[in-house]
């Protein structure tokens, strides 16, 4: 048994007629730079790296443009690949390096216009190496204008190569400025002229994190999930009022100790403070010392569904990779220190019927960890089901008091009039609606705003046609509609496509990206958040509330297209960067990049596929339809997100008549099920994908279904090639090298199970030589792998067993698969036990164990739990062993992998054996019996009937040696099993003095044992070998027989018998 990579094989969505475009879309029938672009699978296509940066201080701008030099001839030497006439680009482009390292004077300025120019080139050549681009007139233009600006550059370069005295220089200095102000400006056009902004600023954050792996030597060390605990969001820094719900709130957080952990609902309106409170309880100084680094705060804003509430915890908890519920749940379980988790909005996720019974269960199954403290907000008055809510129960949160009101207001606008009490009058003492009115006092005074509310809030009134609007959606209209907002109208275009975006915007590099429309992305986020519809945190540049998200969302016009398409640019160009998973050694830095903007991504998915007027540009509908199936892999490697956005693509592509795509997202949203462990609803979407590729005759399509069912297939247990060999037919009919290879792959995978290795070994090349080609990074690593796993299994040098898999290992570690990594670790577990160096492979098996928990897979997890069982009935440790088992057999029940039961079965019952518990052995058997299947595991439960039979009832030694003379030749080609069955009919016939025979027996036995290095039951052999030579007066041969045993035990590193055999002298020794 050994867990096999089967959460995919990286197919690179071969199954395409016409693979992802390139970013240069946007706007295909509106913009000037358009032209038609065809990309083929991204293992076709190797990412570049970005020019070098001078990344310390003190790097001299000679050595730096040297580098630079290096890396543009480099360029020109991959533009060969481009599809783009680039030649005369490139030309010009070294010519600017070679001035610049002799200018006179602005060397500064003119190795950033040199650097700013390879980075364009490099970006140009990431959207196009490989494509099939249809050389428009406006493109050739586009080019041509390329080319211009470059020689702008370089003679304005050139002229600064000449000397001029120091008053030349100086009345020269203010016309150099406008001049390289001018050439920069320049550069912009031509990034808008292309579509390359998002591009590059994906990049350079790629580029930044990757420096930091490698500072960290991320490839040397194995996969632990997302670096540091969270950061929570700080105390607010002001607070009035409500002390005895605090109070109350700590009280009932801190009367948990010792018993189950709290469960409190924070209830009541939007905008009443619930969050506030969370906080405030939270960094509580007794709260602080109860619960240390384990408090967690979650906002669940962008949870739409189970998946997503457990996907959003993880992400805070710095967790990463397969099933996020059972990663959260086995954290909190395992932990042995109190924890308290906070919920924020919760009714984002649990309002929603279709979501609500899931949900609640998701919170069941955390409210069954004793140690866990829960604090979930939520607007309204209702609790939600599951939870047994600690009682007495937090009331509902009521508006402030009036002076808590009142010190409010003071407190953020240091404002003290008459008029405040009737401004707080309107705003019901609604804590947000005061924050709101409070920071527009700071400008435009209270006796203003109480004229202007009353005169907006009579109009906003008669707006609404089926309610009156609450005090706090009057308020945060009339923030909207201040002064400072209608000064920067920018500002509101800003916050309505922020408000798509739950986790909000990160850096103002993101902001500039899915914003550049506007004149001053950061002056308008800056306004924003002085009239406080948004904030700043440690993980957000500009975020906004959820009860402003909403309003926003629900009242105000949405976006245009131009700015959804902007806001497209972005995520679609994050999604065609998680292809690099696949492909690229990078994938530890896009991992890390692409985690925290999960939220975002599927949101915005979501938002442009339900928007009528973008999905009416079939273009753009279709490659945002391909984005949520690209980002697939980022989902199934990380194991968060979930599973909305294919679901709504595959229903827009059926919308649409896009019957090709429909059946691709279902194809995705069947291997993204797969890697879940949701085997049945995988196999019934991967059915409905296979109708739609056989409707439209596409046999890559279709070739692919058919490996994933065979895959389903294989996880139970059932290793039959017919699934694979079909689907081998169809790539291959289909013309795909890379469908090919995966086929192959599967083909040795399962080769290696029936013993056929030389087979296996066959089809493992063919695929590993595909890959190679195609410069598939993780593919290769699975092929180095299954190298490992077939010298392992066919008993193979140990050495070369390590060096394939220390290889394999190197390579997931750098992509940051952890599942990868636990393949290669469990194997070296087995290897070692097979080494009989029970302590090294106890540390390998933990690992992988513990690599497995962190993605939950479950084939792994029962696969390598069951190694561990073995390897502690070699050590001597049943009881460790037992439970081992006992967990592996739950795994194997749950993906109906009915082998690995019955090995559970059969070992749990040889343990019982050993206790002389009959009646539990004889259980198991029976168990194992009933699931059996293939003819040697029927003559396998005769033999364990027999040992049974013989130890319960010792009068049946006659039937023992007629049962094992029967069915030992169903053990032909399983020598260690045969060696088994005649060393219990030596065993019998010893008892029955026939000596003779036995010895005999036993002699045969070794020879079988000898063939896999079973040393220990070779030398139980030779033990009963030397009785029978003492019995029979022949002290040389018990000797020797006995030496040979010592020999056998000493390979076998069996100390408890080795100390057995020096105690007796090597004269008296009985087997145990």
């Amino acid at each position: 048994m050994c867990a096999e990579d089967e959460r995919g094989n990286g197919w690179q969505d071969s199954c395409r007629d016409t693979c992802i475009l390139g970013m240069h879309w946007i706007g295909a029938e509106r913009c000037t730079h358009a032209y038609s672009v065809v990309k083929p699978p991204a293992c076709q296509r190797p990412p570049l790296t970005m020019p070098p940066r001078n990344r310390r201080r003190g790097h001299s701008s000679e050595k730096y443009l040297e580098l630079a030099k290096t890396q543009v001839e480099t360029l020109s030497r991959l533009a060969s690949s481009s599809p783009l006439p680039l030649e005369g680009a490139f030309v010009v482009a070294e010519r600017i390096i070679d001035a610049a390292i002799i200018a006179e004077r602005c060397k500064e300025e003119c190795m950033k216009l040199g650097n700013r120019a390879l980075s364009l080139l490099h970006a140009l050549i990431n959207e196009t190496t490989g494509n099939d681009v249809v050389l428009t007139p406006q493109l050739q233009h586009n080019i041509t204008t390329l080319e211009q600006s470059l020689k702008n550059i370089l003679e304005y370069v050139l002229q600064l190569q000449k000397h001029r005295n120091l008053l030349m220089r100086i009345w020269s200095a203010k016309g150099d400025a406008a001049k390289i102000g001018d050439l920069n400006s320049q550069i912009d056009d031509l990034l808008a002229l292309f579509n390359l902004k998002s591009n590059l600023a994906i990049q350079k954050k790629l580029d930044i994190i990757k420096d930091a792996l490698e500072g960290q030597g991320r490839g040397d060390k194995p996969s632990l999930g997302l670096p540091g605990a969270q950061i929570l969001p700080p105390l607010p820094s002001v607070f009035f009022g409500r002390q005895q719900v605090v109070d109350e709130l700590v009280n009932l957080l801190l009367a948990s100790d010792g018993v189950d952990g709290a469960r409190v609902a924070v209830l009541g309106t939007g905008g009443i403070g619930k969050t506030t409170l969370s906080l405030v309880a939270l960094h509580n100084k007794l709260i602080e010392k109860r619960y240390g680094t384990q408090r967690h705060f979650v906002r669940c804003d962008a949870v739409s569904s189970a998946d997503g509430l457990w996907s959003a915890i993880a992400i805070s908890m710095g967790l990463s990779g397969g099933n996020p519920q059972n990663r959260v749940l086995s954290t909190f379980s395992d932990s042995a220190k109190h924890s308290l988790l906070v919920l924020d909005n919760f009714e984002t996720p649990w309002e929603p019927a279709i979501s609500r019974e899931s949900v609640e269960d998701a919170l069941k199954h955390l409210a069954a960890i004793e140690t866990l403290s829960l604090i979930i907000t939520l607007r309204g008055s209702e609790r939600p089901l599951g939870p047994k809510w600690t009682r007495p129960f937090l009331p509902p949160l009521q508006p402030l008091d009036q002076d808590s009101a009142h010190s409010l207001f003071r407190a953020l606008s240091d404002a003290d009039s008459a008029d405040i009490a009737g401004l707080l009058h309107n705003l019901d003492n609604v804590p947000l609606a005061i924050t709101l009115m409070a920071n527009l006092a700071q400008y435009e005074g209270t006796k203003a705003l109480l004229k202007r509310w009353e005169k907006e809030r009579v109009s906003m009134l008669t707006r609404g046609p089926k309610s009156r609007l609450s005090s706090m959606e009057v308020s945060i209209q009339v923030s909207v509609d201040c002064p400072r907002m209608r000064d920067n109208p920018e500002a509101l275009v800003l916050l309505k496509v922020v408000c798509l975006l739950p986790n909000g915007v990160e850096d103002d590099t993101e902001l500039d990206a899915i914003a550049s429309y506007l004149k001053s992305p950061s002056r308008s986020a800056s306004t924003i958040k002085q009239v406080a519809l948004g904030y700043s945190s440690d993980s957000a540049y500009l975020a906004v509330l959820a009860p402003v998200r909403e309003f926003v969302m629900h009242s105000l016009p949405p976006p245009s297209l131009q700015q959804l398409n902007s806001l497209a640019e972005y995520y679609l160009h994050l999604a065609h960067t998680s292809a690099r998973l696949e492909t690229g050694s990078d994938g530890g830095a896009v991992i890390r990049l692409l985690t925290s903007k999960i939220g975002n991504m599927q949101a915005c998915f979501i938002t442009l596929l339900s928007n009528a007027d973008f999905c009416k540009d079939a273009e753009m509908l279709k490659h945002t339809i391909k984005a949520c199936a690209e980002s697939m892999d980022l989902y199934r490697y990380t194991g968060l997100g979930d599973t909305a956005p294919l679901e709504v693509a595959a229903e827009a592509a059926h919308s649409a008549g896009m019957t090709d795509l429909e059946g691709h997202c279902l194809l995705k949203l069947g291997e993204l099920l797969y890697s879940r462990s949701r085997q049945d609803a995988s196999r019934l979407t991967l059915r409905k994908a296979l109708e739609k590729f056989t409707e439209l005759g596409n046999l890559v399509g279709q070739s692919r279904c058919t490996l994933m069912l065979g895959m389903l297939e294989s996880q139970a247990g059932n290793y039959s090639h017919n699934f694979t060999l079909d689907a081998l037919d169809l790539a291959e009919r289909g013309n795909n090298k890379v469908a090919e290879a995966d086929c192959h792959l599967r083909l040795a995978q399962a080769a290696v199970r029936r013993a056929e290795y030389a087979y296996s070994r066959q089809h493992v090349e063919i695929a590993l030589e595909t890959y190679e080609k195609a410069g598939m990074l993780r593919n290769q690593a699975r092929c180095q792998w299954l190298q490992g796993f077939i010298e392992y299994q066919s008993h193979g040098d140990y050495g070369t067993t390590k060096k394939y898999l220390d290889s394999a290992l190197h390579g997931y570690r750098i992509m940051a698969d952890p599942g990868g990594e636990a393949n290669c670790l469990g194997i070296m577990g087995r290897a070692s036990t097979a080494r009989f160096d029970c302590v090294e492979a106890d540390k390998y098996l933990a690992d992988a164990i513990r690599l497995y928990k962190i993605i939950q897979w479950a084939f792994g997890l029962a696969d390598y739990l069951q190694a561990r069982g073995e390897n502690d009935v070699l050590g001597y440790d049943d009881d460790r062993a037992e439970d081992s088992f006992k967990e592996a057999c739950k795994f194997y029940e749950k993906i109906y992998h009915k082998a690995g039961q019955v090995f559970c079965h059969r070992s749990l019952g040889a343990i019982a054996l050993r206790r002389r518990d009959y009646v539990g052995a004889r259980e198991h058997f029976m168990q194992a019996s009933a699931l059996s299947t293939s003819d040697a595991d029927k003559a396998r439960h005769r033999y364990d009937l027999a040992c049974l039979r013989i130890a319960e009832v010792p009068e049946s030694l006659e039937s023992v040696v007629l049962e094992c003379a029967e069915i030992v030749s169903a053990f032909d080609d399983l020598p260690s099993d045969g060696g088994r069955c005649l060393q219990l009919q030596g065993t019998a016939l010893m008892r029955l003095e026939r000596l003779e025979e036995a010895s005999s027996k036993f002699k045969d036995a070794i020879e079988r044992f000898q063939v896999y290095n079973d040393a220990r039951y070779a030398g139980e052999c030779s033990v009963s070998l030397a009785e029978i030579a003492g019995k029979s007066g022949e002290g040389e041969k018990e000797k020797e027989y006995y030496r040979q045993a010592k020999a056998q035990f000493e390979l076998g590193r069996d100390t408890r018998r080795l100390e057995q055999l020096a105690k007796a002298g090597l004269s008296s020794t009985s087997s145990p």
